[in-house]
């Protein structure tokens, strides 16, 4: 038999199922759940065998409540996020911030050394080797 569970922010590797989650939820939230509620993709692995309301462990331990997790039986069972306010996450580097092009002590702005200086690095990043 099918549960429903949510992943509660305190404690982001184990989510607390109850199979009657969805009647605590806003009225809007419970028009918005699927029905049936379906079998969805990420696995969940339970701490303890399904069958009655308990803790799951989550593979992947998401960031923020408002995942509900459906049991599939034995040990596993399949999340699904139907919260609004997700945001996920990737493994891209953060862009760096630009790089501050402030004259140090001993360098003047508007000088033809300064301007050289920045016109060699801009070179530099650009990967011309025709350097002025």
């Amino acid at each position: 038999m099918p549960a429903v569970g949510q992943v509660f922010v305190e404690d982001l590797s184990e989510v607390f199922v109850d199979a009657n989650i969805h009647i605590y939820l806003p009225p809007a939230a419970q028009e918005s759940l699927p029905r049936p509620l379906p079998m969805l993709a990420p696995r969940v692995y339970m701490t303890v065998p399904y069958g009655t309301t308990g803790n799951v462990r989550l593979e992947h331990p998401q960031e923020i409540e408002g995942f509900y997790i459906q049991a599939a039986g034995e040990n596993v069972a399949r999340v699904s996020q139907v919260s609004m306010g997700y945001s996920s996450q990737d493994d891209r580097e953060p862009t760096p911030p630009p790089k501050d092009d402030t004259p140090r002590p001993g360098e003047r702005a508007g000088t033809r050394a300064h301007a050289r200086k920045l016109a060699l690095e801009a070179a530099q990043r650009n990967g011309s080797r025709n350097a002025v």
